[in-house]
């Protein structure tokens, strides 16, 4: 994933998480940079992954493994 004009990923701050056992489906709300907010579902380790919803910015999804900031970006886990 890419934001706006190629910004770098510098703060990733997970807001919260749910598992919906009926579905299998792990939701989370996300901070990205402090400014673009961003809720997707997860289904299994490396399983499909759908964005829901996002604001504050433009995101570009990429078809790559490549790694970006050599994992520099600040983590944060919600409580």
């Amino acid at each position: 994933m890419e934001l706006n004009d190629n910004e770098a990923i510098k703060k990733i701050e997970f807001k919260g998480y749910e598992e919906n056992f009926s579905t299998g489906y792990w939701s989370y709300d996300v901070i990205l940079n402090d400014k673009i907010t961003i809720s997707f579902l997860v289904r299994g380790l490396g399983g499909e992954l759908l964005v829901e919803t996002y604001k504050g910015g433009i995101l570009k999804f990429l078809e790559t493994n490549k790694k970006y900031n050599n994992g520099s970006a600040e983590v944060i886990y919600a409580k």
